[in-house]
Formats: C-alpha cells, sequence, structure tokens
C-alpha cells in the first residue's frame, strides 16, 4: 500500500512515483543536484467529480488521461476540482529533499509515494 502524508494548505493530490525506469521522463536527483524545478515532468488529471482514489488513479484505467504539462510554471487556474498531479522522480542521492508548493490558496495537499 502507499504512503499517505496530509498537509495542511484542498485541491490538489500529489502523486510521487520513484522509478527506475530510464525511459519514462523523470526528475533525476543527484547530491551535486541544488533546486531542481519539476513542473516540466509533471502530468496533470482532472477529477472532476472528486471520487478518483490512490488505487484509481494507480490503476491503467486513469493512466491515459493524465495530461503533460507544457510550462515551466504551471498555471492550473483556480477551480474546486480536484487536481493529481504524477511526478515521476529517480532519486540517486542520499540527500534529503523537500517539495516546495509556493500556493498560498490551496487548502489541502495529499501527498502519496510508493513505500519502497
Amino acid at each position: 500500500m502507499k504512503k499517505r502524508i496530509k498537509h495542511t494548505l484542498s485541491l490538489i493530490s500529489l502523486l510521487l512515483v520513484f522509478t527506475s525506469n530510464n525511459l519514462v521522463a523523470q526528475v533525476v536527483l543527484t547530491d551535486s543536484s541544488a533546486i531542481q524545478p519539476v513542473n516540466e515532468y509533471s502530468e496533470y488529471l482532472t477529477d472532476n467529480s472528486g471520487t478518483l482514489t490512490i488505487d484509481s488513479v494507480l490503476s491503467n484505467s486513469h493512466s491515459s488521461e493524465f495530461i503533460k504539462g507544457d510550462n515551466q510554471i504551471p498555471n492550473l487556474g483556480t477551480t474546486k476540482k480536484v487536481l493529481w498531479v504524477r511526478i515521476k522522480i529517480r532519486n540517486l542521492s542520499s540527500t534529503q529533499w523537500v517539495l516546495r508548493i509556493p500556493n498560498p490558496y490551496l487548502d489541502l495537499i495529499e501527498l502519496y509515494y510508493p513505500d519502497s
């Protein structure tokens, strides 16, 4: 099962996929990396009904619904819909990283990442 962290800041559920697949566009973190923008590696899924779960989002049935972000700085507008953001990360570092989302208008961010 996936670990879940709730952060009180709602409208975005963030799915981080840590992967070793070199064929997938992904953020690569190394010990020599400084600030690493992830916008160009982000994919977005709009959950119009607000009923999707992490298991349904991870299933193949929704995989093709993710849309690749096309901006360095994403502008998703203002909405009451739930947005799922998927970022594939390959962590080659021994450094502890911080994911910063500088948006004061978010009510809640839920972060999901694989156990291993």
